[in-house]
């Protein structure tokens, strides 16, 4: 009784659980006996006379059809400068190999086996526009059977491509790449390449940080052989719709572009005056050509279109090297003076008097008179005597040349070791009366022909600020127009 009751509690018997456990176990260890035994004997039956590298056709005129899939899982590389992409991909393949067809009932319900890859027929697929010289597809250690023949593959693998990038868009284009698989020794006639989609699917597909896959398209076609125009093989291509993510070129390279497009119209509208016009200029030529160097870096040089953003550096380059020709016409306008220019009276006419109210500038240069007020007989009466050597000095050709382009007549009497003579009807003034009126005369009319270069001076200095503003008017207007025309171009950039 002390026995029977320690190995039964709470009414149930754990010595008959026992058992029955033992039986479950013995089944499912002699059910996966069975199992094992079914498969070997399957894997036995299908390969004891298989040979792999035999098509797996009844007839040698039959084809052999293969269903090719490719789905890409990730964009790994865009190599602009070589025109290379790299690709993750899925490729889905099945073909049926009718001496590898079994009735599963014969074995345990067995409908599906893996097996090792190398003891199954399978076609030389490549891939035939390679960019790395590794032309076969990646492969798999296993494949599935089926029991109707059918056998499936799905390999990963990363290949690489050559792409034929068109830039013409940068940074708003789009790519067509393609990937053409294919066999490399089977004609069409042997092995014929079939899609079992139009399309790439995408559902497993990780976005990339500068690239989209936007759209693909699937095309089976028979590529005859040059050599051997009897023969064709069949290939099936897919075409990759990849467009650029903008908005890191459009925040690293556009907008500081169009930034100093807006400082080279800040040159003219700096006075002629300040002294910065030039180091602005060139600051801003300078800052160009760092940003283009980091276009050209990127694009590939042997590109046939040269880069939309390219284009447009290109342009703002040279609208700058022109704002610098204009600043240095400015400048000189500005340092010009009547002592060595004489300002034509058409260009007092309309630049002074005519444009400045219709460009901002309003009536503010007045006309300067042309000629000297001071009556040009004293001068005549006026002749210069020398105490120190005896003889008469008279000015140069170049000093009389300088006087008539400023409209001026200087006196010809200097105070000093200078002695005046007047006529005979003025004798009665002595020597020290003569020399004092002489002086009072030529500091007048120094003081005079001051005022006279000073106001010719100035017109020099209006006229530059009216080309000044003139060019601001006409480069704004370039400068908006051109980039509307370069970047609007663009068919990505609505996106």
């Amino acid at each position: 009784m002390t026995s029977e009751y320690a190995i039964t509690t709470g009414g149930v018997d754990l010595r008959h659980a026992m058992e029955n456990y033992k039986c479950i176990l013995v089944l499912l260890l002699l059910q996966g006996v069975t199992a094992s035994f079914y498969e070997e004997s399957l894997q036995n039956h299908l390969f004891t006379n298989y040979k792999k590298y035999v098509r797996p056709v009844e007839n040698p005129n039959e084809t052999v059809v293969m269903n090719f899939g490719l789905a890409v899982t990730q964009l790994l590389d865009v190599d602009e400068k070589n025109q290379i992409i790299t690709t993750g991909i899925w490729m889905d393949q099945y073909w049926a190999d009718y001496r590898l067809q079994w009735n599963s009932s014969d074995y345990g319900g067995i409908e599906s086996v893996i097996v090792p890859f190398e003891w199954v027929w399978y076609p030389d697929l490549v891939l035939d526009n390679s960019a790395d010289g590794d032309y076969l597809l990646p492969t798999w250690k296993y494949v599935t059977l089926y029991e109707d023949g059918q056998i499936w593959v799905t390999p990963p693998g990363k290949v690489q491509s050559p792409c034929s990038l068109d830039v013409k868009y940068f940074p708003f284009d789009e790519q067509f790449c393609i990937l053409s698989f294919g066999p490399w020794e089977f004609t069409a006639f042997e092995v014929i390449m079939k899609p079992i989609n139009d399309y790439v699917p995408k559902e497993n597909y990780i976005e990339n940080v500068e690239w989209v896959f936007f759209n693909s398209s699937v095309v089976l076609i028979a590529d005859v052989d040059e050599c051997c125009p009897d023969e064709a093989y069949s290939t099936v291509e897919y075409t990759l719709v990849l467009r650029r993510r903008p908005r890191y070129y459009i925040l690293n390279i556009l907008f500081p572009c169009i930034a100093m497009s807006v400082l080279t119209l800040a040159v003219f509208y700096l006075p002629p005056d300040s002294g910065e016009k030039m180091t602005l200029s060139i600051s801003v030529l300078i800052a160009l050509s760092v940003f283009s160097l980091l276009v050209a870096d990127i694009m590939p040089p042997s590109a046939d279109s040269s880069p939309l953003i390219g284009n447009y550096l290109l342009f703002i380059m040279t609208t700058n090297a022109f704002s610098i020709f204009m600043s240095v016409i400015v400048l000189h306008f500005n340092h010009r003076s009547c002592k060595f220019y004489n300002m034509p009276r058409w260009i007092r006419t309309y630049f002074l008097c005519f444009l400045p109210k219709y460009i901002g500038l309003g009536d503010r240069v007045p006309m300067v008179p042309r000629k000297n007020s001071v009556d040009p007989s004293i001068d005549e009466k006026l002749e210069i005597v020398s105490l120190d050597n005896g003889h008469e000095t008279t000015f140069t050709q170049a000093e009389k040349k300088q006087n008539e382009n400023c409209g001026l007549t200087v006196p010809k009497a200097m105070l000093g070791s200078t002695v005046f003579k007047y006529g005979e009807d003025e004798s009665s003034f002595n020597s020290f009366q003569k020399k004092v009126v002489a002086f009072i005369e030529y500091v007048s009319k120094r003081m005079h022909r001051k005022y006279i270069e000073e106001e010719l001076e100035d017109e020099w200095k209006q006229l530059a600020t009216v080309v000044d503003r003139i060019c601001l008017i006409i480069f704004f207007l370039v400068n908006v127009v051109g980039s509307l025309i370069i970047l609007l171009n663009a068919p990505g950039i609505y996106r």
